[in-house]
């Protein structure tokens, strides 16, 4: 998913407080048999790096969520000219060697990135 910070449409250069991420998603991967959870990441300074984790099934999505205002991590969440922030979400076990397919189900996504002008 990608949420670029232009759209608030302001002229001026916010400063970024806190940026926060509540997700219902799910995934199944099958590393040694069945194996449910995801995992949420953000693209930071040239790499995935995973914040949270749940252990819920891609039938039955949960729960997964994740916030900073760490302003040490903040700045390098915000890529390219329109600012935009880039969250994943994949299974929590890879597939490996295993036939089936790993799965990922995302019921509901929101992002609050809470900024003050100058």
């Amino acid at each position: 998913m990608q949420v670029p910070f232009v759209a608030a449409s302001s002229d001026m250069a916010p400063a970024v407080g806190e940026v926060s991420v509540y997700l219902r998603a799910g995934g199944t991967g099958y590393s040694g048999g069945v194996r449910n959870g995801v995992e949420l990441m953000v693209w930071e300074q040239g790499r995935w790096r995973t914040v949270a984790t749940n252990a819920d099934g891609a039938g039955a999505p949960g729960t997964v969520q994740w916030s900073t205002t760490d302003a040490g991590t903040v700045p390098h969440l915000f890529h390219g000219p329109q600012r935009t922030l880039i969250i994943a979400v994949a299974p929590g076990y890879p597939t490996g060697a295993a036939a089936a397919m790993g799965e990922v189900a995302v019921d509901y996504a929101e992002v609050t990135v809470k900024y003050r002008l100058p």
